[in-house]
């Protein structure tokens, strides 16, 4: 709390409002404090007129870019498109599915659908990390399929241009080649998100009643 010292031998003094408010005014430069900077905010309002009225941008440049969400698999970086991804949770209640890939780890439920975990590090060939104790599951969809895929951490999102992504390693393996659109700086390796969705082994087509 602060303390309020107050001397009783010194006299109060009037304030000279009148000479603050010039005071005031001369550092503004303008005089009335209503009419000061109406310059400037036309200008700012031309410029905000001006950016409104700008064409959008044409489709062969927003083409032209890759607006992707960024994850860890392993020790590895990698994104797939953010137009594809629907969601992102923790992969809990996984619940095995028999005679299924290797690399199907099971299924979830979400608001009444059930939906194929597959872990990608296993079908890559890609290290494991054990020290991950809460896998992220990012699910991936289209207009009529949808899936997830494991993933050690979410970074954030990022977007890049196409003509900068590189191949896929020639060492990378064949199935690594097949699901890889390319490689971004970074290095980030992007994944094919359409052309997994399409891969009947990765999904499971089943649906439960919301609520069970």
């Amino acid at each position: 709390m602060a303390t309020e010292i107050k001397s009783a031998s010194t006299p109060r003094r009037s304030i000279d409002w009148e000479s603050i408010r010039r005071k005031i005014d001369d550092i503004d430069g303008s005089g009335s404090g209503a009419r000061r900077d109406t310059g400037t905010a036309m200008s700012v309002l031309r410029a905000r007129a001006k950016a409104l009225a700008q064409k959008p941008e044409s489709a062969e440049a927003e083409s032209a870019r890759m607006e992707l969400l960024e994850f860890r698999m392993g020790t590895e970086r990698w994104g797939v498109e953010l137009s594809l991804v629907r969601e992102v949770e923790f992969l809990e209640k996984l619940a095995p599915v028999p005679c299924t890939p290797w690399f199907v780890l099971g299924v979830i439920q979400l608001r009444g659908r059930v939906v194929a975990v597959n872990d990608l590090r296993l079908m890559l060939h890609l290290p494991v990390d054990a020290e991950v104790r809460k896998p992220k599951a990012v699910l991936l969809g289209d207009e009529s399929r949808e899936m997830a895929i494991v993933a050690d951490a979410v970074i954030g999102t990022l977007t890049v241009s196409r003509k900068a992504l590189g191949p896929a390693p020639a060492t990378a393996g064949a199935t690594k080649q097949r699901y890889v659109l390319g490689v971004a700086p970074g290095p980030v390796a992007i994944l094919d998100g359409r052309k997994l969705l399409e891969e009947p082994s990765m999904r499971v087509n089943e649906t439960v009643a919301a609520g069970r």
